[in-house]
């Protein structure tokens, strides 16, 4: 279903960052054996209930998860241009996107929310 900015909506969820943990970067350096090539899925947003009504205001792709590893690379030989340096530290392998609503509920709050979870209320078109 498609939404036009303007329009008035009731939302039942919306998604909500999650902050990375303490003590992340250590869980995957210590672990990136286990890991090797395939790293691990992290959620950056996940769901959360929002019963709410407010108007659409704009659309965005939204990064909800990636996946990251631990990596050590040696440095590149760049030639006459020397030698780049060494890397160890956390690397994204791959990440999801989707597309989102932002959703105004209130005057200084801006909501993130998935099509399947507006139903709208009030239509611009509608005379």
């Amino acid at each position: 279903m498609k939404f036009d900015i303007g329009e008035k909506v009731a939302i039942s969820q919306r998604w909500q960052k999650r902050i990375l943990p303490d003590g992340w970067q250590n869980y995957l350096k210590e672990n990136q054996d286990e890991f090797a090539g395939s790293g691990v899925h992290y959620p950056l947003y996940e769901k959360t209930a929002a019963k709410e009504i407010g108007f659409i205001c704009g659309i965005r792709q939204q990064k909800i998860s990636t996946t990251l590893s631990w990596e050590i690379e040696d440095g590149i030989d760049y030639g006459e241009f020397g030698i780049g340096p060494d890397f160890e530290g956390i690397r994204q392998l791959n990440s999801e996107h989707i597309e989102v609503y932002l959703v105004a509920t209130r005057m200084n709050c801006l909501r993130r929310v998935s099509a399947e979870d507006i139903e709208r209320l009030w239509n611009l078109n509608e005379k």
